[in-house]
């Protein structure tokens, strides 16, 4: 690798614009590219990490949260031998030392502590009656809620399709693909796409958006080239790999369409931004939804 190259990747990965002053000041001398870099210190650079590569690493991930988790399980293990020792009966202890799991250990500690009663009521029909009524409103809210559940599941399908076909309205198709059918062959080679990459997409409640995650660790983003992917770019990318997109007749400059052979899959070309309309459509769709919700 040329010095001119590992300069500029570094940059980059560091986040400077390409067209930084003194990045193209640096980058234009002409020595830069005469000289070689030794492949171990290129590769060890490989190493280094950006701020959102870090964050979305599983390795780092997972490092931080089993020492969080370590610490939560020693103070647990004090309280379980201490404090809660004469609340809770032994065959309960001995199964929360055999548990690995914290989770499990947690929930394992508040199962057992909501059995722990203050002494009964001494009308055991008043009793009764109480218990009646809370079970009752607590199947009325786990009603409500699983109404409510499914209710915002149909507005959120719902608006991943609305991305989904926005998305795809960068495509420039080429003639021989029937209109009817482009939006299911785009969707689908997508999904595909998706699928190989081990890539879903997350509704993000903090900006109200749908992003690219990692299937196997859905709160982090799916990065690419130090930065998270979108989902536009990855339906143009899918859909120039599958040659969904017209070709100029010349090598690609503009002029009379030259048909191509249809292809097996996916695409890439310039995405326009999502329109303002675009916007206000989908945010009125969910404020109906919600004071259906609401009303219900």
């Amino acid at each position: 690798m040329k010095l001119l190259d590992f300069l500029n990747t570094q940059a980059l990965r560091a986040g400077l614009p390409s067209d930084h002053a003194d990045l193209k000041t640096l980058l234009s001398t002409a020595a830069l590219a005469e000289i070689d870099v030794p492949d171990p210190v290129a590769t060890a650079f490989r190493n280094l990490m950006t701020e959102a590569e870090a964050k979305n690493n599983t390795t780092l991930k997972n490092h931080y949260v089993a020492q969080v988790l370590s610490g939560i399980d020693g103070s647990l293990s004090e309280r379980v031998t201490g404090q809660l020792a004469e609340l809770l009966p032994a065959s309960v202890i001995e199964q929360f030392n055999a548990e690995k799991a914290t989770g499990k250990k947690i929930s394992l500690l508040l199962d057992e502590l909501t059995k722990v009663k203050a002494k009964p009521a001494s009308d055991p029909n008043k009793e009764e009656q109480i218990r009646q009524l809370n079970e009752k409103i607590t199947n009325l809210t786990k009603q409500k809620d699983d109404e409510v559940k499914a209710e915002r599941a149909k507005l959120l399908d719902y608006r991943r399709d609305l991305v989904m076909k926005q998305a795809q309205t960068g495509i420039k198709w080429a003639d021989y693909y029937p209109e009817h059918l482009r939006g299911t062959l785009a969707s689908q080679a997508v999904q595909a796409e998706m699928e190989k990459k081990g890539v879903v997409l997350v509704f993000d409640e903090a900006t109200d958006s749908f992003k690219l995650k990692q299937k196997a660790s859905p709160e982090l983003d799916y990065i690419v080239d130090g930065k998270p992917l979108s989902l536009d770019a990855l339906t143009l990318q899918v859909a120039a790999e599958n040659k969904f997109i017209a070709v100029a007749a010349g090598g690609g400059s503009p002029g009379t369409k030259t048909p191509v052979q249809p292809p097996a899959g996916g695409g890439s070309n310039h995405q326009p931004a999502r329109s303002a309309g675009f916007n206000a459509a989908v945010d009125s769709s969910l404020a109906d939804g919600m004071r259906n919700i609401g009303e219900d």
